[in-house]
């Protein structure tokens, strides 16, 4: 099926009526009305600011050997040689070892200095291959680092110069002797290619120079600007929605038929996290209805676990009685978006959370040691269950506390199984929240087939009164990864061994809170959503 070019806009500032859904229609400003019968996908893409590649050769130390070319291979993917794609004829810069190594030094270490220090100069005497070598010294080896700027702006009757990362290879000479490409070439820092960097974004908007006798246009024709016409701001960050969806078509080949073909939308908006912070409320607040229409596009999926808290809702006590104090009394929070289960934690006398200006206050007693455990059907017939190897899946939460200090927070998933009065009994658990004795610090909490819990501290500390979002996502392999705000925090099964769940395990979402000292955390959360996919937010 065909889809059609892009339609793209863009939001300097944003609020929650940027993006409206009413009945049948989709409205987001600057994009054409959008039908939500014909909504296919919604993926959020987030800023990413640029990362050059860098590349480290002589690890290992190599032995070097008399009368021996040691050879370094540049392919970069859009510059050209001798009217050779690079992709066919690298650039190849080399230097051959004397009969006697002593001549360029007396130690082995020196001997690899001067070599290293041959190859730099003839690399960075090619102005043409978009790189800077230097030496680590001591002849421990060379550093090759891209240069920045990666596909920079179309110029007037120009190309593109720069178009991807460069590739490194290390080759043989005629005899089969020199360096060893899977031993003395390593990859330092892989590229990150920039995305909604309002510098670059705005370089991008159309400009007609009149050259030649004719009008040639510099820039992107489908570069986003704003219903005024206006481009991206530099020094500014922008995330994208990118909407793929259905669009009416005529058949030509068939009178009077009409079909459809794929088209795709995207709004640009400032996420309020550039040089100005002054869109940041009003971004939340768009990002927030734009994450109802992408998550509803999941919602026939019966694994799925949606909810906004912010419609009325009941608590229910088993069997319909009240919401008891106890640990062991499992009850339902029921809401218009569906239901979780509701296990108090301690002994709390305030039995049940209440809706709030920001979302479910969670904390009930203001008690330590006292909180309340929430999560998916954990009921044996329950079809609210990830399993690992099957799909990749994730959790998303996002939360404001007035004092992280006084909270002990997890989101994350665990092992399909009744609750635990402690977190610990669980078999399996990824998390990520704040410490147990710290609830300020940004945490990450593992455990693998009945392992001791590893946690894990940042030296993170999270911001009072500031709305995080916390994401749990687990990969098909079962590797796991943890991020605050789209930053990513290590997560261990044992040491620092990265935790990677069992193929077969059925997990479940959930959230848990307990007060540590008594204190008035003031834990709202107003975003929990689990889904059947780790892809529907990009992130670097």
């Amino acid at each position: 099926m065909r889809i059609a070019r892009p339609r793209t806009a863009l939001l300097r500032t944003s609020s929650i009526s940027d993006a409206k859904r009413s009945g049948d229609l989709i409205d987001i400003t600057g994009l054409d009305t959008i039908s939500s019968r014909n909504l296919i996908k919604i993926n959020q893409f987030r800023y990413r600011a640029e990362v050059v590649k860098v590349e480290t050769i002589g690890t290992s130390a190599p032995t070097l050997t008399a009368s021996t070319q040691y050879i370094v291979e540049i392919t970069d993917p859009t510059s050209s040689r001798e009217s050779h794609s690079n992709a066919v004829v690298p650039r190849r810069y080399m230097y051959q070892t004397p009969a006697d190594l002593t001549d360029i030094g007396a130690t082995a270490a020196l001997q690899r200095e001067y070599v290293y220090g041959q190859l730099i100069t003839k690399i960075n005497d090619d102005s043409a291959n978009n790189v800077v070598a230097v030496s680590l010294g001591s002849g421990t080896g060379v550093t090759i680092t891209d240069d920045a700027g990666y596909y920079p702006a179309k110029t007037a009757g120009g190309i593109s110069p720069r178009q991807g990362k460069s590739s490194i290879f290390l080759a043989k000479d005629s005899n089969n002797r020199g360096f060893v490409d899977g031993t003395h070439r390593v990859l330092t820092t892989d590229a990150v290619y920039q995305f909604g960097e309002g510098t670059r974004m705005a370089s991008d908007v159309p400009v007609v120079y009149a050259l030649g006798g004719g009008n040639i246009v510099a820039g992107e024709v489908d570069a986003p600007l704003t219903v005024a016409g206006l481009g991206a701001v530099a020094g500014q960050q922008y995330d994208a929605f990118a909407i793929e969806h259905l669009v009416r078509s005529e058949i030509p080949t068939i009178g009077e038929v009409i079909g459809y073909r794929v088209a795709l939308s995207m709004i640009f908006v400032d996420n309020g996290l550039g040089s100005s912070v002054t869109n940041l409320a009003g971004f939340k607040a768009f990002e927030r209805e734009m994450h109802k229409m992408l998550f509803s596009t999941y919602a026939a999926d019966p694994k799925s676990v949606i909810e906004f808290f912010d419609k009325p809702l009941v608590i229910q006590g088993p069997l319909g009685a009240a919401p008891a104090g106890t640990a062991d009394a499992l009850g339902w929070i029921l809401s218009p978006y569906g239901s979780l289960n509701h296990t108090n934690i301690g002994t709390q006398t305030i039995v049940a959370p209440v809706l709030d200006a920001t979302g479910l206050l969670i904390d009930q007693d203001d008690d330590a040691n006292d909180g309340a455990h929430y999560s998916a059907n954990q009921q044996t017939l329950g079809s609210q269950q990830f399993v690992v190897g099957v799909n990749a899946f994730s959790v998303v939460a996002r939360v404001v506390m007035g004092d992280w200090t006084d909270s002990h927070l997890l989101v994350g998933f665990r092992k399909k199984a009744a609750y635990a009065a402690d977190y610990n009994d669980y078999t399996d658990l990824a998390a990520i929240g704040s410490g147990a004795a710290a609830g300020d610090t940004i945490t990450t909490t593992g455990i693998l087939n009945n392992a001791a819990t590893v946690a894990t501290a940042s030296a993170v500390s999270y911001a009072d009164g500031v709305s995080v979002e916390l994401r749990v996502s687990v990969a098909i392999d079962g590797t796991v990864t943890a991020r605050v705000n789209n930053v990513s925090y290590p997560i261990y099964s044992a040491g620092t061994t990265a935790l990677v769940l069992d193929a077969g395990d059925a997990m479940i979402p959930f959230f848990q809170h307990v007060n540590i000292g008594s204190g008035n955390p003031a834990v709202s959360i107003s975003e929990f959503v689990a889904v059947a996919d780790n892809r529907w937010k990009v992130d670097a």
